[in-house]
């Protein structure tokens, strides 16, 4: 009996090196089939049957002369034929791959599919097990042997055979076994061809560089050989080649289904008169070839598709899709389809695929930059690497590309047989405005967002990228909507992501922003955001601006004065945003608007504060490095929004004032203010305060009594040289608190409840840290179950007995580690006891003696104590690492553990 093999395995060994297209002309096929068989084996039987029906159905086939010319190389007639196919015939049979020419060919078909992305390969299994052709065994076996024992420039490719035989044999096929019925199966390789060659093949893409390598990614993903029902969302960016790549697998898999659909623009036709009608009607005509369908309406188009393809094993793409409703009229469930069907949707939207229930996205990458050269070489030079004198501007074209598929290619075309004085112009150009078409298709994206969205993603674009996104989620929009799930929206959209928890925009969508500002109006002072100097000091000097104002960001290079009066901010009623660097102002304003929602200004340059009053919904105030000695009155009215305050390296700065009538306040940042001598009370009191950072504050003196906050997360004291007391704690719990550092202090207690820092663990700068001057450190710092750094090697005043015996609640805590501020070699990590108390001066009594305690011990440095006993480490046998001892000495070795 013959039968159908068909399946792709997702474990398939690489594709060998990407080959460039060799043309952007669509291939214009001379042949409809390409025939490669091992002549000895199957010429005057199998093949000349099989070749004459192929005639007699008016398939065109190419079929090598008998005696065309065998050299060592496959000869260029046979190349020629080979691209000029659309299907390529392969006749596995017992001694295929005896022939050296056999597996050359195979080679040269595979390359050619894989470099075309609308060319067909069918391999046909005769009277050989598909299986023995995959793994190499049998004949197969003795064959590649054979070639590896022979000359050198065999073996060199035998690795390379080996790869087209496994990637062949993956490839659905038809394989007829022993006493199988020859003509019937002959002429169901002819009808399969028939179907095959009445299929329109989609274009992919001009220059298709780096689609193979999405594939290669994609096919584990989609599967075809398992017969479970699988969504599949190809998700990216506009431009960067979720439709191509669609299409690509698309030409290459649907044969392999029992009814196949490519559905385009699916948001564009879904929004016509009758568009989902349409839409289904296509659908089902393709999956079903009946003409004239008629659904009628779009709800009886989904009972339509359910109840006919349920039973059926399609492939169905759904090419941009952007609203759940198309998927709902579409591709409702898996339940709509039969065993093995798969449905892929390519977006730009990923929450639109999560929350359809996909079982797996694909998020397209951009290229990088050796791929994005060559594409650009395609379009610009008709050859996969620039020429060598415009190699500079060509870098310098794909940086501004950023990988982008769509610009490389639109720019591409534009430079197309240009010179250089043109290419120059060009990348000026383009330095000021986006490329239209560019901008046109990136726009798409901007235009599906609600208006609070909209106007999120414009502050990111012109003011925060390369921010920390918890930073900026504080002032973004206008405080009458919750930017998270706006900036959320944006990450599903890809039109910024998160990276170190930092806000990150591919550079052209980021133009694509600041463009749609510009196109607000050509008079700059009616524009919403302003970030060019030019464009702000234009403003500010004639006194431009208007209510449409919502932001300004003035950051310089160097040093430069921005001039002010007393109508610089009169009219602008909507300003929210002020950000400047490198800003020396000068002259006065009668006022601030009092929408603004966050003011930055480093190095501000007088003693006073900026402020008569400060703005009642701000939220934000940065003013590190300035020359200001104390806030005076701004903060005697309420400023309930008030959540980031920064006087950090404000080396004048005094006092911090009463600031109750800030209850929101989050962060603190007064490190470096060597001047500053107390914080007032009320910071105590504060119930919403995360950070706290008076580093290197070396004349503090007077901290808050209390802190009450339990939302702390940073306590940091490291080198305030003459603050003395620790403030107490007197909250139930401070579960986020991460870091402790009072290293440098004159603090001699740690406070007596630092048990309720429950959440203090390892940090940076060392989990608990300490210093010399520490004298006592409490027994229930082991009740805190996360900390895995105890850190007093500084610590010369403990000279009294450690805590002993060792609580019990220490044996509960698996990650705590007591260790000196550096790890001599090295070594350590996490859950290990390591670097144990040295330098500490301890007496000579047993140390922690506790049996079984520390059963993952590393590094135990004793030097400076007098420890005469250790504790049992436990069992060896869970002992994770080797234990060193440093500073032993001879009364310490008698008392060693086993």
């Amino acid at each position: 009996m013959d039968s159908y093999v068909s399946g792709f395995s997702p474990n398939l060994p690489p594709h060998p090196p990407y080959y460039f297209p060799d043309s952007g002309r669509k291939h214009q096929y001379e042949y409809d089939v390409f025939l490669s068989f091992r002549g000895e084996d199957t010429r005057n039987s199998f093949t000349s049957h099989l070749h004459g029906a192929f005639q007699r159905s008016g398939i065109y086939t190419f079929i090598d002369d008998e005696e065309l010319d065998r050299g060592e190389e496959i000869s260029p007639l046979l190349i020629k034929a080979i691209r000029r196919s659309k299907i390529s015939i392969i006749i596995f049979s017992k001694n295929y791959a005896s022939s050296s020419w056999c597996l050359d060919e195979l080679e040269r078909i595979l390359e050619n599919r894989r470099r075309s992305f609308d060319q067909l390969v069918i391999p046909i299994f005769l009277y050989v097990d598909p299986s023995d052709v995959r793994h190499h065994r049998g004949s197969f076996e003795e064959a590649l042997a054979e070639h590896e024992e022979s000359s050198n420039k065999k073996k060199e490719k035998v690795p390379k055979w080996k790869m087209a035989l496994t990637e062949a044999s993956n490839l659905s096929g038809f394989h007829l076994r022993k006493n199988g019925d020859e003509s019937r199966f002959i002429q169901k390789i002819v009808e399969e061809a028939w179907k095959k060659l009445s299929r329109t093949l989609l274009h992919v893409a001009k220059y298709p560089v780096g689609i193979e390598s999405h594939l290669q990614d994609l096919i584990p993903l989609i599967y075809v050989s398992e017969k479970d029902v699988r969504f599949i969302g190809i998700h990216g960016i506009g431009g960067i080649g979720k439709s191509s790549i669609a299409r690509a697998f698309f030409n290459q898999f649907a044969d392999e289904f029992e009814g196949s659909s490519f559905l385009e623009d699916v948001r564009e036709t879904s929004k016509k008169h009758l568009g989902f009608v349409q839409l289904q009607e296509t659908l089902l005509f393709d999956m079903l070839k009946f003409r004239n369908f008629r659904v009628g309406n779009a709800q009886r188009g989904i009972n339509l598709i359910r109840e006919r393809l349920r039973h059926k094993r399609v492939l169905l793409v759904l090419d941009d899709v952007d609203d759940p409703c198309q998927l709902e009229k579409l591709a409702g469930r898996h339940e709509w389809f039969g065993s093995g069907s798969r449905i892929i949707i390519t977006t730009r939207n990923k929450h639109l695929l999560t929350t359809h229930g996909v079982d797996e996205i694909y998020e397209v990458q951009e290229l990088n930059h050796h791929r994005a050269l060559e594409l650009l070489s395609w379009h610009a030079f008709k050859m996969n690497k620039p020429q060598e004198d415009y190699l500079m501007l060509s870098d310098r074209i794909v940086v501004y590309c950023s990988g982008l598929p769509l610009a490389l290619e639109v720019l591409g075309s534009l430079i197309n047989g240009r010179k250089k004085p043109q290419w120059e112009s060009l990348i000026c150009n383009l330095e000021k405005k986006p490329e239209k078409k560019i901008y046109e298709i990136l726009k798409i994206s901007y235009d599906a967002l609600k208006e609070d969205e909209k106007s999120s993603f414009l502050d990111i674009a012109c003011f925060f990228v390369g921010e920390y996104k918890d930073y900026a989620t504080k002032v973004i929009g206008d405080g009458k909507f919750c930017p998270i799930f706006a900036i959320e929206v944006l990450i599903d959209m890809s039109l910024i992501r998160i990276e170190s928890n930092k806000l990150r925009m591919h550079h052209l969508i980021q133009e694509m922003g600041k463009e749609i500002v510009r196109q607000q109006s050509p008079e700059v002072g009616k524009r919403s955001r302003l970030w060019s100097p030019d464009d702000v000091f234009e403003v500010f000097s004639e006194n431009t601006g208007t209510k449409s104002i919502e932001g300004i960001m003035l950051k310089l290079s160097e040093p430069g004065t921005l001039y002010l009066n007393s109508k610089s901010f009169k009219r602008m009623k909507r300003l929210r945003i002020l950000i400047f660097s490198n800003v020396i102002l000068s002259g006065t304003t009668e006022s601030i608007p009092h929408m603004l929602r966050i003011f930055e200004l480093p190095g501000y340059q007088f003693s006073t504060f900026p402020f008569d009053s400060v703005p009642k919904k701000l939220v934000i105030l940065s003013l590190p490095y300035s020359h200001i000695e104390q806030p005076g009155q701004g903060f005697k009215i309420n400023l309930e929004n008030l959540k980031v305050l920064n006087f950090s390296h404000s080396t004048l700065f005094r006092e911090i004032p009463d600031l109750s009538k800030v209850p929101n306040l989050e962060c603190l940042h007064l490190d470096h203010c060597k001047s500053l001598i107390e914080i007032h009370e009320a910071v105590g009191s504060l119930t919403k305060l995360v950070i706290l950072d008076l580093q290197n504050c070396s004349e503090l003196r007077i901290s808050p009594t209390n802190l009450v906050s339990t939302s702390f997360r940073i306590l940091n004291f490291r080198g305030c040289s003459r603050l003395q007391n620790f403030p107490n704690i007197i909250v139930e719990e401070m579960k986020y608190l991460r870091s402790v550092d009072i290293t440098g202090t004159a603090i001699k207690e740690l406070p007596f409840k630092i048990e309720l820092l429950v959440g203090l663990r390892e940090t940076e700068s060392g989990g608990l840290s300490s210093h010399e001057k520490l004298m006592l450190i409490p027994t229930s710092t082991y009740k805190l179950m996360h900390l895995e750094f105890l850190d007093h090697s500084r610590c010369s005043s403990l000279s009294y007995d450690f805590p002993l015996p060792i609580p019990d609640e220490l044996l509960d805590n698996p990650k705590l580690q007591i260790r000196t501020i550096y790890d001599r070699f090295g070594h350590g990590g996490l859950n290990s006891l390591y670097n144990v108390l040295g330098n500490s001066n301890l007496s000579s009594k047993d140390f922690l003696l506790t049996p079984g305690s520390f059963n993952k011990l590393f590094w135990l440095d004793r030097s400076k104590n007098e420890f005469a006993r250790l504790p049992s480490f436990g069992n060896q046998e869970d002992v994770e690492v080797v234990m060193h001892i440093s500073g032993i000495n001879h009364r310490l070795i008698a008392n060693l553990p086993t």
